[in-house]
């Protein structure tokens, strides 16, 4: 169970192996048991094609642009922490690259069951590939 009442960071590397135009990718800290856009509380990285963008849900649904392309085969390094009530920071490769504040910011409560989610949808024939690599997750105590 997850408290969303304490300082949560969440690392990973994640690679994907070509360049997919429909394909879509999500890594995710989220309340349901199911892939896609977060629409309960939780926290992830979504990645169109090779383009990264944070999310993050508490009362509602907030995405910033990370201003960051994956390479193919090329891993990327991600940390996002979570400030209780306040904001999210997504780094990528150790530089700060985008911050979602308010309602979106705001995950409720203690108890939570989390799950750890990772996805790729590829609406094309082509093949694609996408890696998740050593996943952490850090919590406040």
């Amino acid at each position: 169970k997850m408290d969303w009442t304490k300082k949560i960071r969440f690392i990973f590397g994640i690679f994907r192996g070509t360049s997919v135009a429909t394909a879509k990718g999500r890594v995710q800290l989220r309340a349901a048991e199911n892939t896609g856009i977060l629409a309960e509380k939780g926290i992830g990285l979504q990645i169109d094609d090779l383009a990264l963008t944070g999310e993050s849900y508490g009362t509602t649904r907030g995405t910033v642009d990370l201003g960051f392309s994956l390479t193919s085969a090329v891993p990327a390094f991600i940390e996002i922490i979570y400030y209780p009530a306040s904001k999210v920071e997504f780094y990528v490769n150790d530089v700060l690259k985008g911050t979602i504040s308010g309602t979106a910011s705001q995950l409720p409560g203690t108890g939570s069951v989390i799950y750890m989610m990772e996805s790729l949808q590829n609406l094309a024939a082509t093949a694609c590939q996408q890696t998740l690599l050593q996943p952490k997750l850090w919590r406040e105590r």
